[in-house]
């Protein structure tokens, strides 16, 4: 636990999220999760290597 609270990145993160993101079932969300990722890092969505499991990635 930390005793000083959630960083604001995370609230701000969690505060632009919508609901549907949160009941999506996480195998459906692996394209949408990229594109963010990517975003955030500036970078192209083709440079990043994202799975379902750590046995797709194998």
């Amino acid at each position: 636990m930390n005793r000083y609270g959630p960083p604001p990145a995370a609230l701000d993160a969690l505060r632009r999220g919508k609901p549907v993101d949160l009941l999506m079932h996480p195998y459906e969300a692996v394209d949408r999760l990229r594109d963010v990722y990517a975003r955030t890092l500036g970078v192209e969505t083709s440079e990043l290597l994202t799975s379902r499991a750590a046995s797709e990635v194998i």
